[in-house]
């Protein structure tokens, strides 16, 4: 997306995101990679439970994804799940389509 659309690219390397990348990273920061996913409503396709790590082999794996949702995200429409505390970990899950998140 950041290739076809300067409004994108400008808004991620404006000041409040670079901000944020900062307070986790450092000030020695690099835009890696942009990527939509767009769920239309009613369809009913999940995007799966993952790690972003199992995708991008970096090494040292000292990334983060900062996820903007461009709409309302709740349980009502999918919203994003994430696992307490699941960044502390130095190992990459082994993906599963029969995983299930729950809260407690």
């Amino acid at each position: 997306p950041n290739e076809y659309n300067p409004f994108l690219l400008e808004l991620l390397l404006s000041n409040p995101f670079l901000d944020i990348a900062e307070q986790i990273l450092g000030t020695n920061i690099a835009l890696f990679t942009v990527y939509a996913i767009c769920k239309p409503p009613f369809d009913g396709r999940a995007v799966k439970w993952h790690q972003d790590a199992a995708y991008f082999p970096i090494k040292p794996m000292e990334t983060f994804t900062l996820w903007l949702a461009v709409d309302d995200s709740n349980k009502e429409n999918g919203c994003m799940q994430v696992l307490p505390c699941s960044h502390k970990s130095k190992n990459i899950i082994t993906h599963s389509s029969n995983w299930k998140f729950s809260q407690k």
